[in-house]
């Protein structure tokens, strides 16, 4: 028998997936208009 965490993303293959995905949508969404220059 082999002795698990109770929660470990790195065993779940859909926690990276939602992992990646969120990474590249931060990556590709717009600034927030604050931060923008000349605003």
């Amino acid at each position: 028998m082999v002795y698990l965490l109770t929660y470990n993303p790195d065993f779940n293959p859909i926690e990276m997936w939602w992992a990646d995905l969120k990474r590249q949508l931060r990556r590709i969404a717009p600034a927030p208009l604050r931060a923008r220059p000349g605003r």
